[in-house]
């Protein structure tokens, strides 16, 4: 099994090139062989190719330029041999840091689950790329299959992040009813951006907004099987 060792990185602005690490685990015996290709406003100028791993090598290096203005892109990984298995971890982002850039916005997970006992949940909303200036956008929850205000509390505000802020955190509160439900989901949403940043382009939502989904997990059938046992 074959797949990148982060899902991120950010090389500083002054670098001129980023190395992604590629693992293999499993059957690592054999030789391997995997493809990879540049998404992003620069694909031609990377173009695509493969890595080749030798009869029990276990880690392979990518090295990849940094362009000029360049504010990020992101490599996936494709065409395995067929010994060869893509894993979870199959896309690698590249947030480029830029001294005056506002940067961009997105969620430190595209999803969450949290037990319905627990009564809250704290999400990270991280700003990469840059931190320049006083940003802002709306933060607002939306019904999938959970329903607020009888399985979460809803929330509908402005974040804001003052210059050089980098993180911050909302916590939601989840309402705790004592009857036996299925899972149930909601999102977390980051629209209508100000101050010129954006968001990640790589994660839930694309380039438009970002998108947490948030699995609230009923300890009511935990609490069955004790019963019966």
């Amino acid at each position: 099994i074959v797949e990148f060792a982060q899902a991120m990185l950010v090389p500083p602005e002054h670098e001129s090139h980023v190395t992604l690490v590629v693992t293999r685990r499993g059957g690592t015996a054999a030789r391997a062989s995997i493809g990879y290709r540049s998404v992003g406003q620069a694909t031609a100028a990377r173009g695509e190719g493969r890595l080749v791993f030798a009869p029990g090598q276990e880690e392979a290096l990518l090295r990849l330029p940094l362009l000029r203005d360049e504010a990020a892109f992101y490599v996936v990984l494709i065409d395995p041999d067929a010994a060869t298995e893509v894993g979870h971890t199959w896309s690698c982002a590249v947030m480029v840091e830029r001294a005056q850039s506002a940067g961009m916005l997105r969620f430190e997970h595209d999803r969450y689950s949290v037990k319905e006992s627990e009564g809250k949940i704290t999400i990270r909303i991280l700003r990469v790329g840059g931190c320049a200036g006083k940003v802002k956008c709306r933060l607002k929850t939306k019904d999938v299959s959970a329903i607020a205000p009888q399985d979460y509390q809803a929330r509908d505000e402005t974040l804001v992040l003052r210059d050089g802020e980098t993180e911050a955190t909302t916590t939601i509160t989840i309402m705790d009813d004592d009857v036996y439900e299925a899972d149930e989901t909601f999102q977390v949403l980051l629209c209508e951006p100000e101050g010129g940043v954006t968001f990640d382009p790589t994660s839930d939502g694309g380039a438009d907004k970002a998108v947490a989904t948030v699995t609230i997990i009923s300890d009511e059938a935990v609490r069955r099987k004790i019963d019966e046992l």
